[in-house]
């Protein structure tokens, strides 16, 4: 039987190292027994084998909740997560005799995602717009268990909002080691002192494979001295974005630096965006960060060339510039632990995507329906498009219905949002059967005095068409002489003069009507 499955914590007490995550953890979930807590779901974000899944099995066994998990193994995507996960978040729970137990009652099930931040890709399209909307609709508590939580929240920045995060740190050597010595007495096994060092040094705070790499050293034998474990590697440790910035902007050790970028499974240009948004406000000095700015600039120009090109050996160059070229910028250590932060620049792109979406759909139609260049429809077609939609709103329905805009793109067009009532309302115009034809009235987007003056010449034009057709009439009756009306059989009002303001109103009535 597996060592890790046989000594597992059964409750929270038994659970090593991390106190303080525990507790947090612990006063989470008691606040669901008060009603739902303002944060739904629980992060429990760190390395691996530190305690975190051990940690939410060991809190549902204490407070008698039933157990939902979805872990690595299982499909992961929108359907699944929606029939597994959102299904039990949502519904009320059974205890083990079958009995039904009401939420409102106590009665709960601990919804758990593990390795939540790995839930991306093909196989798994969808997932974190599940997993973001299992959060926002749950009725029962949910924890998501993640090593990586900067990657979670790249994916959704939701996640930081709905989420109560909870940081599990790697667990100390002599904290693993003394778990060793209680296993090994446990399973009758002899071990020397420096082989129990050893591993737990080893193991580089990873509880659980140190416990693996004991068994496997134990594996028919009564002894285990410490020339057996030689046999033991290190463990590849994967730093983290914050570790990695934090070592990179406190050391000025060339080695340290480049190590922990080797370390670091990312792109080099994410380390690069990281470096250039947190470098500025941890180096103080205007010379430090200067040169600080220097050494990524140029790294930026290598990573561009090695795209470019397809040369991607030039990253070797940027990688040195970005850790041992900012390590080595300073002049003085920097003290204290400021805030390190996420890419501005991603975050804008993160929130602006729809956005530019939107911007992007809306050139490509301008562009096709005027026969011009995607970058003229938008840098001077949607502005243009944009005053006519304000200040007509007869064009603004023909030109949705013909154009099949949609609400995201109509919006961006009245500068509103969305969901407002004049999007709305304009697009139930636009798709009622008339539309587009001259008998609609012109429709009213708004009450401004572009609209108003548009309206009162609509109306000075047709006051003026009657008076016009009543006169040629009384002339025809009355005087039927030659060139006492209009000639016979000629439309009313036909070669009678109007004035030079009423042709100018019916010329630009015959443009902004649909006909």
């Amino acid at each position: 039987m597996d060592w890790n499955e046989k000594y597992r914590p059964r409750n929270l007490a038994q659970v090593l190292g991390n106190a303080r995550a525990v507790q947090s953890l612990e006063a989470w979930a008691r606040a669901w027994q008060h009603g739902h807590p303002k944060k739904r779901a629980a992060i429990l974000s760190g390395p691996p084998g530190t305690g975190k899944t051990v940690a939410a099995h060991a809190l549902a066994s204490d407070l008698g909740w039933e157990v939902v998990e979805l872990n690595a193994s299982d499909d992961r995507d929108a359907e699944a997560i929606g029939r597994v996960a959102t299904a039990g978040a949502l519904n009320q729970t059974f205890d083990d005799r079958g009995a039904f137990l009401r939420a409102d009652e106590g009665g709960r099930k601990l919804i758990i995602i593990d390795e939540a931040d790995s839930v991306h890709g093909r196989e798994d399209r969808g997932g974190v717009r599940a997993i973001v909307d299992t959060i926002r609709r749950t009725r029962q508590p949910v924890v998501l268990i993640v090593n990586d939580l900067y990657e979670l929240t790249r994916q959704s920045s939701s996640f930081k909002t709905l989420c109560e995060t909870i940081k599990f740190q790697s667990i100390q050597s002599r904290t693993i080691k003394t778990a060793l010595m209680r296993i090994a007495a446990e399973e009758r096994l002899e071990v020397e002192d420096e082989a129990l060092g050893t591993i737990a040094e080893r193991a580089s705070g990873d509880l659980r494979s140190a416990i693996n790499d004991l068994q496997a050293l134990a594996e028919g034998k009564a002894f285990v001295l410490a020339k057996d474990v030689g046999a033991v590697g290190r463990r590849d440790v994967r730093s983290t974005m914050f570790e990695a910035v934090r070592t990179i902007l406190k050391t000025d050790n060339v080695l340290a630096a480049r190590r922990v970028v080797s370390e670091l499974d990312e792109d080099p240009e994410f380390l690069l965006q990281w470096l250039s948004e947190n470098a500025p406000h941890e180096y103080t000095d205007v010379r430090d960060r200067s040169r600080a700015m220097e050494a990524l600039a140029r790294a930026d120009l290598f990573l561009a060339r090695a795209q470019r090109h397809q040369a991607f050996r030039l990253w070797a160059y940027a990688i040195d510039l970005m850790s041992a070229g900012v390590a080595t910028a300073k002049d003085r250590e920097y003290h204290g632990a400021p805030r390190y932060g996420f890419p501005m620049w991603l975050a804008t792109m993160g929130r602006t995507r729809a956005l530019r979406s939107t911007m992007g759909s809306l050139s490509s139609r301008l562009a096709r329906e005027c026969h011009t260049s995607v970058g003229i429809a938008r840098e001077e077609l949607i502005p243009l498009y944009q005053q006519l939609f304000e200040l007509d709103g007869a064009f603004a329905v023909h030109q949705t219905a013909l154009m099949e805009l949609t609400p995201p793109e109509v919006a961006m067009l009245l500068r509103e949002q969305t969901e407002s009532t004049r999007v709305q309302q304009l697009l139930a115009a636009a798709e009622s059967k008339d539309a587009g034809r001259r008998q609609i009235e012109p429709y009213a987007l708004g009450e401004g005095a572009a609209y108003e003056r548009a309206a009162a010449a609509r109306e000075a034009g047709s006051g003026d068409r009657a008076q016009g057709t009543g006169a040629a009439g009384a002339a025809e009756g009355g005087a039927g002489g030659e060139g006492g009306g209009p000639a016979e059989g000629a439309p009313d009002g036909e070669g009678a003069s109007q004035p030079d303001g009423e042709e100018d109103k019916e010329r630009q009535r015959s443009l902004l009507d649909f006909g």
